[in-house]
């Protein structure tokens, strides 16, 4: 088709997955699409990129965003939309609200809902009046869940309302219930022990709600997340309820050290767990979702018996990537 049919149908069908949850599917759809964008399209894509993209790729966005958008009307309020949303930062999230709430009501809705997580009222608020009108995906999605929500770390970005290092210490702090000394978590999220920085960070943390208590420092009431709840199916050998809260590695974006030697922990401890159960509907979902393991689509190929139609796709994975590993 067209680009620019190609691009309309592409923008509804990731707004489609963001309201059905799956940020993946629409990620993967967009950077398809990039490639494809000009000036006159790179408005529309803005928010849709921040809630689907990566950081580094909405960073690019945006950067490209900056040289050919227009600084007045919907376009720049898009741009400041997305780049309160990747950053959490109020100012451009109040700036986007102001600018949309006329052209762009949905999207102003959006930003309103973030300014509440962020604990900053707007005046003349949007919600009222919009939201009994509205689907209830499409309320979840622009207005949030009316119950407190689960926080989504593993394969996600930062946290709006936390911004990038906050999230990184909640993710620390959550996996490690007992506590951390201030030299162990400032070395984990700044890779030298800056207690100055440490403080500063937490003293945020606990403006935005967060109970953190000192020496050892620990979360008294840790928020529902979805790796406390991976964490726990794990060691009670759910395997199933593991994989099920396991859409991506933890905080992928992020550089913490901490961070970076917890995410490679938490999926090796479900590798060898799932590797160890031998059944096959656990090492299919294993093998899809972390795509070029070799040793999970070996182990799925010694199992699938002559007659399943999945194994000439094993076979194909499995030899393609013993070529690439030299194996």
């Amino acid at each position: 088709p067209f680009p620019g049919v190609r691009l309309l149908a592409g923008h509804t069908l990731a707004l489609a997955h963001l309201l059905r949850g799956n940020r993946g599917r629409a990620g993967n759809l967009l950077r398809g699409l990039l490639p494809l964008l000009a000036p006159p399209s790179l408005a529309s894509f803005l928010v849709l990129g921040a809630l689907a993209l990566d950081p580094p790729e909405v960073r690019l966005l945006l950067e490209g965003a900056q040289v050919f958008l227009p600084r007045e009307g919907w376009p720049w309020g898009f741009y400041l939309l997305a780049r309160g949303l990747g950053e959490g930062d109020e100012a451009c999230l109040l700036a986007a609200h102001g600018l949309l709430r006329e052209d762009g009501a949905l999207y102003a809705l959006l930003a309103e809902s973030r300014l509440k997580a962020l604990g900053v009222e707007v005046e003349a608020p949007l919600a009222p009046g919009l939201a009994p009108g509205l689907r209830p995906e499409a309320r979840a999605f622009l207005l949030g869940q009316a119950e407190a929500p689960l926080l989504r770390l593993l394969g996600e970005g930062p946290l709006p309302s936390l911004g990038p290092r906050g999230t990184e210490a909640l993710a620390l702090l959550l996996a490690h219930k007992e506590g951390l000394s201030g030299e162990a978590l400032a070395e984990a999220l700044y890779g030298e022990p800056n207690l100055g920085a440490l403080k500063a960070l937490l003293h945020r943390l606990r403006g935005k709600g967060l109970r953190v208590s000192c020496a050892p420092y620990r979360l008294e009431t840790p928020p529902p997340s979805d790796l406390s709840a991976f964490l726990k199916a794990l060691s009670q050998g759910d395997l199933e309820g593991a994989l099920a809260l396991y859409r991506g590695p933890l905080l992928p974006w992020s550089q913490a050290p901490g961070v970076e030697e917890l995410r490679l922990e938490l999926e090796e401890a479900l590798r060898q767990a799932v590797l160890a159960s031998g059944r096959l509907d656990l090492l299919l979902t294993l093998a899809e979702r972390l795509g070029e393991d070799l040793e999970l689509w070996e182990a799925l190929l010694e199992r699938l018996p002559p007659e399943d139609p999945r194994l000439p796709i094993a076979q194909a994975r499995v030899a393609r990537l013993r070529r690439e590993y030299g194996v």
